[in-house]
């Protein structure tokens, strides 16, 4: 279908990531680290809505043309975590220092919401996400997410107690996803990224693009 058709496309060629509002951008660059013939730098924009002219800049990493990887920061302590963009999920989560012991592994970085004064708990209930390969168990909690020099306050997502071993790849480490899919798809039945976004008034639409291009066209 369309949806299938476009996220091949942009596995082929991703180049940059552009959310659209009337206003100026935060721009993050992403880095391969493979298919060095299929991929230049990708970049990832979001356009704020205010009247600054300012770019905010996060590196992101495609791994084998696959899966691409940037830093956000959550809670106030500002903990950096490494997440892949998805948009196939509408679900965010990051690792928790509180994962079951037989699942933490030492090429992780791990959010403890205890450090936080920002944080606040709001379900203990677990639901478990399963993707493609792999799959996690999470509880719900609520952070301030930075995504360059942009804030999304009292943000909802999971908290991960449990992650699989597909997902835990020593060689391509993760510490979450962020899921840029449409509510609905939402399992943690939460407002997306995208939408606290919006209601925040940091952008006036939900909507996002990619910029495509390939290695030999640099424009």
């Amino acid at each position: 279908d369309i949806m299938k058709f476009f996220i091949y496309i942009c596995l082929l060629h991703l180049v940059c990531f552009v959310f659209l509002g009337d206003g100026k951008a935060i721009h993050v660059s992403l880095e391969k680290l493979k298919y060095t013939n299929k991929l230049k730098s990708i970049g990832f924009n979001l356009e704020a809505n205010d009247d600054d002219d300012k770019h905010s800049t996060i590196d992101l990493k495609n791994y084998e043309a696959m899966a691409y990887k940037g830093i956000i920061k959550v809670g106030s302590e500002k903990k950096e975590m490494r997440v892949i963009f998805d948009t196939g999920s509408a679900d965010f989560w990051v690792m928790s220092t509180y994962i079951k012991k037989q699942d933490k592994k030492n090429y992780i970085h791990y959010y403890n919401h205890n450090t936080s004064s920002t944080w606040s708990e709001i379900s203990t209930t677990e639901t478990k996400l399963q993707y493609g390969k792999g799959s996690c168990v999470l509880v719900t909690g609520s952070d301030n997410l930075y995504i360059g020099d942009y804030i999304v306050e009292g943000q909802r997502f999971g908290e991960a107690i449990s992650v699989s071993d597909d997902i835990l790849i020593a060689e391509n480490p993760i510490d979450g996803i962020l899921g840029m899919g449409m509510q609905p798809l939402s399992a943690l039945g939460v407002a997306t990224v995208i939408d606290n976004l919006y209601a925040q008034k940091v952008i006036d639409k939900r909507t996002f693009s990619f910029h495509l291009t390939s290695i030999e066209n640099e424009s």
